[in-house]
């Protein structure tokens, strides 16, 4: 199956995305990318979220028939990542908050998508009144 790399501290968005050399910065780019490929997108150590993207009053955008899998530092196995000491995490925390709200509301989002998968991750800073998460 196919396989896109992630790295926050290491990757750019105008790479390939397809070996951690080539690694995407930002989350939503790798899903993005991967998008409708059956495939994997594996995501280094780090913090993520939809501020990282730009988009900073939005959210993380899943897509079906996607495995996302958090907690890499280097293996290419998407069963075996490098272990679950090395945190990744998506955060809601938004740069400049509007009207005083510190954190985005949805965090995640997955509409009309089936089998997507996201592993690994540590959920943090969001809001929402209907639950933590919506997927």
């Amino acid at each position: 199956m196919p396989q896109w790399y992630v790295d926050a501290n290491g990757g750019d968005d105008s790479h390939l995305g397809n070996s951690w050399a080539t690694a995407f910065k930002t989350l939503q780019k790798g899903i993005d990318t991967a998008a409708g490929s059956l495939g994997y997108v594996l995501v280094r150590h780090g913090v993520y979220g939809p501020a990282q993207a730009g988009n900073p009053y939005g959210d993380i955008d899943l897509a079906s028939d996607l495995d996302v899998h958090g907690g890499y530092l280097s293996s290419d196995d998407p069963d075996d990542p490098d272990g679950s000491f090395l945190q990744t995490s998506i955060s809601g925390k938004l740069p400049i908050p509007p009207l005083g709200d510190p954190d985005t509301e949805s965090v995640i989002e997955s509409i009309n998508n089936s089998n997507a998968l996201l592993d690994g991750f540590l959920v943090t800073e969001g809001e929402q009144a209907v639950g933590v998460f919506e997927l």
